[in-house]
């Protein structure tokens, strides 16, 4: 997991001075960032109502709001295709309400479209930052979840995000390996490329072979990943 050094900030605020922070102060930081990033959004706000508890009163306070990135159309729409029925239910179980820490809030989920476009994903994070939303969840691939993260980070604004190899989120947005440069603001989490390799070398070694296997990957941040900077496994370009 791509992770960010412990700080208190906005919207993730271990004392819960804000909705997003309340949220994280009732499960508990590292447990609100492991469960409630997008590829698994169902996941994450299911398990805040079960450590909070479903809202019973009238909500009251500031609105958690939650702007959920999502490739609705384009190339990548499959990987957005279930979010729309995912967001439907946690409205329907939520009652657009959550309630953290005692107290009722009422629940804002934002869906946004990317298009499957970077160019556009980075700014419909734009706008929904400056519609002071309080946490952005991205996932689908690096085109679409590196520029969300990368205007996130320069915003100060939270984000979690989900579905892309480790090494093609974190080397992709590190334009300079020489001279890494830390992520305050954005998280992470999902399996790397060495657990593709493990994976398909445990298949290989069933068959005979001579131990040697071609690659060949797109030049874009996913293929980029496996050459360099550090590879998953040893390749020769």
């Amino acid at each position: 997991m791509a992770d960010a050094p412990s700080r208190s900030a906005p919207g993730v605020s271990a004392a819960g001075t804000t909705a997003a922070g309340g949220i994280a102060a009732c499960l508990g930081r590292r447990q609100f960032l492991q469960v409630a990033g997008l590829g698994g959004a169902a996941a994450g706000v299911s398990a805040v109502t079960g450590g909070c508890g479903a809202a019973s009163s009238k909500p009251t306070g500031k609105p958690v709001r939650l702007g959920m990135m999502s490739n609705q159309t384009g190339s990548l729409a499959g990987f957005g295709e279930a979010d729309s029925v995912v967001i439907a239910n946690i409205r329907s179980a939520l009652k657009d309400t959550i309630e953290i820490n005692g107290t009722s809030y009422p629940l804002q989920i934002q869906l946004r479209d990317t298009g499957s476009q970077p160019q556009r994903a980075g700014q419909v994070a734009s706008d929904l930052i400056d519609s002071k939303v309080d946490l952005l969840l991205a996932a689908g691939t690096p085109e679409m979840v590196n520029p969300v993260a990368d205007v996130a980070e320069k915003a100060g604004m939270p984000c979690l995000s989900t579905t892309v190899p480790w090494q093609a989120y974190f080397f992709g947005r590190q334009k300079d390996p020489a001279k890494p440069q830390p992520f305050n603001w954005t998280y992470h989490f999902f399996w790397g490329l060495e657990d593709i390799v493990a994976v398909y070398s445990s298949m290989w070694q069933r068959a005979a072979n001579n131990k040697v296997v071609a690659g060949v990957f797109a030049h874009d941040p996913d293929g980029d990943a496996w050459p360099a900077p550090r590879p998953a496994c040893p390749l020769r370009s």
